[in-house]
């Protein structure tokens, strides 16, 4: 009997001796392992306070600043606000990640880059360029309204002349030539006079540089008739000459410049003389 108590508290004590030991090598193990058992990652976490509590003290005023409590509640606010936007950042680096990865997505990245740049570059140039023309027509604008100007226009060339030779009478041959409507300027300042009113209509006209019309000899008559030797008078002949006027012309040698007179001319030149 004494040895069957004795085997059942021996038994009894090894029992709780190795209930013990599990239980020590239990809770060593749980502190050893950073895995948190299943009824503990099943139990819901804490919420965070919308505001924060604080024990004001003797000397809490001098130390630090509780005397504003919306600080801190902003504070955390501020965390959660920070924690979603890294949170959304970070999904949207996982989204964007594999595309990062792939060469033709780097190649056609850096493809646009570059275009870009251009475009960037060449819009600045042509808001350079615009910039330039805008302010450059600002100064010719401010230099011409500001200086008085007197009234300015051109004329169109010049007409063909009337004629292409002059016949000898009163009127030469004139050429003409009209303003040109497009070109007038009125003028500016108040100092120099307007444009006259009929300068749209003005004609100006000016004699042509040009020759007398060429003549034929035949047109031109005889003289009277004349001694060829003044000492032999009629016994050496008689001639006549055409009357040419003594001015620059052209003539045309269609007949002769002389011509013989008859004897019973030359008789009426004694006659005449005596």
């Amino acid at each position: 009997m004494n040895s069957k108590a004795t085997s059942g508290n021996f038994t009894k004590s090894f029992s709780y001796e190795a209930k013990d030991s599990g239980s020590t090598a239990r809770q060593s193990s749980e502190e050893l392992s950073p895995i948190p058992d299943s009824t503990e990652v099943d139990q819901p976490s804490g919420s965070i306070p919308e505001q924060m509590e604080f024990l004001v003290g003797e000397d809490t005023e001098q130390l630090s600043d509780v005397t504003d409590p919306d600080i801190y509640s902003t504070r955390s606010s501020a965390a959660k606000s920070r924690d979603g936007s890294s949170s959304r950042f970070f999904i949207w680096f996982r989204r964007v990640y594999p595309l990062m990865r792939n060469k033709k997505v780097r190649y056609l990245t850096i493809i646009n880059t570059i275009l870009l740049l251009i475009n960037f570059v060449m819009l600045l140039f042509m808001l350079a360029l615009l910039l330039n023309q805008i302010i450059l027509a600002f100064r010719i604008s401010s230099i011409m309204y500001d200086q008085p100007s007197p009234c300015i226009f051109t004329y169109e060339p010049w007409s063909t002349c009337s004629a292409s030779c002059w016949d000898g009478s009163s009127n030469y041959p004139q050429m003409q030539r009209y303003v040109n409507k497009n070109s007038i300027v009125q003028a500016r300042g108040g100092e120099k006079p307007d444009c006259p009113d009929d300068l749209h209509s003005r004609v100006d006209v000016a004699p042509c540089n040009t020759f007398r019309c060429p003549t034929n000899l035949s047109q031109y008559p005889f003289t009277q008739c004349y001694y060829k030797d003044s000492l032999k008078e009629s016994s050496g002949g008689c001639y006549r000459i055409r009357n040419i006027p003594l001015d620059d012309r052209l003539i045309f040698m269609d007949a002769n410049l002389t011509q013989n007179c008859s004897k019973a001319e030359c008789d009426r030149i004694e006659t005449s003389l005596f």
